[in-house]
């Protein structure tokens, strides 16, 4: 998908849509889903963070500074993808395998509850919500993989506990620097 920068970015969007509960539902839908497809989601929600990016590139502009905290979510994105990866690395050998050779999924799902799209297409319903909207939702998945790494670190698995923490502190990153994304939406809105 590409944004047109002649039509309005939906930014008045609050909600992710195809999704009917909260943000802190969402992220749980999403964490629950084995690691490596976790990691493929959050390559995804790069590609999209990127698209929009590409609206703000501008160096003789006040838009400049979006693009530039847009580039940082894209970096703390990224960089939490890696660490979700080190995850499934370190847990994929303990993942139940049926008969067929597939994972089994009751108790890690193959797709989003509650979602009936692609990962690249939640991904894109995201990015096309507000900024302070993204904020929010990137907050609950923060908190739901800092969850599973207190409760990995409970059940003794402290290599797998360190990697979700580190994933964490990344999408934390990625959340602070939308919210400065965020603001430099709303002054550039002043501006014009």
């Amino acid at each position: 998908m590409s944004y047109n920068t002649q039509e309005s970015h939906p930014n008045d969007l609050d909600h992710v849509v195809g999704f009917d509960g909260s943000f802190e539902d969402l992220a749980k839908s999403i964490g629950i889903m084995r690691y490596d497809l976790v990691a493929d989601f959050i390559d995804e929600l790069v590609q999209e963070i990127d698209l929009l990016a590409d609206l703000y590139i501008d160096p003789q502009s006040s838009q400049q500074k979006t693009y530039d905290a847009l580039s940082g979510v894209k970096e703390s994105l990224h960089l939490a993808s890696n660490w979700i990866e080190r995850a499934w690395v370190t847990s994929e050998p303990y993942m139940l395998k049926l008969p067929d050779g597939n994972y089994d999924t009751s108790k890690h799902p193959d797709h989003v509850a509650g979602f009936g799209g692609s990962l690249e297409e939640l991904a894109r319903n995201i990015t096309q919500m507000n900024p302070g909207s993204i904020v929010s939702f990137l907050d609950a998945f923060t908190t739901d993989i800092n969850a599973q790494a207190n409760a990995d670190l409970d059940r003794n698995h402290p290599k797998l506990a360190s990697q979700l923490y580190s994933a964490s502190e990344a999408l934390y990153s990625a959340r602070n620097q939308m919210q400065l994304a965020s603001k430099f939406c709303a002054d550039c809105s002043k501006k014009q």
